[in-house]
């Protein structure tokens, strides 16, 4: 009689371990693609103060928009005036759609840049906020490669998303006899974006 030929077993070590070192190198260059975790929190509008136009027309409110994540956003510049794009939304009412044909311009981590925003004279409460968008993070090299081989698709598109200052202000109100109240802010309340 013959005797039969063991067969080697299909999981043995080494199979195991390279099958968990693959998967662990394609998980890990899935998650740094897919979970880009930008919040409009990590985008700061604080209010400095308000001063008038330079015709003397308008109140014009100043904020400082800070970047206080660790990832790029991008926001509106405008180039002839070196500020940030900003628009003013008064409570309670909606948005609407905004168009805008601006530069952008990279808010780096940590980062600050000023924005101004007329105000008209015609008394509503709002707040200011200003436009930004996410930036898809850049990948080392190898991953990049890696990701494009493994996916024809790009990475996710990001929504863009409104940071709003931290206090809401009052524009400035044209009275019965013709005299303007200027802009002041609101007593300070909780806020939910």
């Amino acid at each position: 009689m013959t005797e039969s030929a063991t067969r080697k077993p299909l999981l043995t070590r080494r199979r195991v371990i390279a099958a968990a070192v693959l998967l662990g190198l394609v998980l890990a260059v899935f998650a740094i693609g897919v979970f880009d975790s930008g919040r409009a929190e990590s985008v700061k509008v604080s209010f400095i103060r308000f001063e008038r136009s330079e015709d003397d027309n308008y109140a014009v409110a100043v904020v400082k928009v800070r970047n206080d994540s660790k990832r790029r956003y991008s926001v509106i510049f405008d180039d002839r005036t070196s500020h940030v794009v900003c628009f003013f939304f008064p409570t309670n009412e909606d948005r609407g759609m905004i168009t805008v044909m601006a530069d952008l311009h990279t808010l780096k981590p940590g980062q600050e840049a000023t924005g101004r925003i007329y105000l008209q004279p015609n008394g509503k409460v709002g707040r200011v906020a200003t436009r930004c968008q996410l930036l898809p993070q850049r990948l080392p090299a190898f991953y990049q490669k890696v990701r494009t081989f493994w996916s024809d698709q790009p990475p996710p598109y990001v929504e863009p998303l409104w940071a709003e200052s931290d206090q809401e202000i009052r524009c400035p109100t044209v009275r019965p006899d013709g005299t303007v109240e200027p802009p002041r802010l609101m007593p300070q309340r909780e806020h939910k974006p």
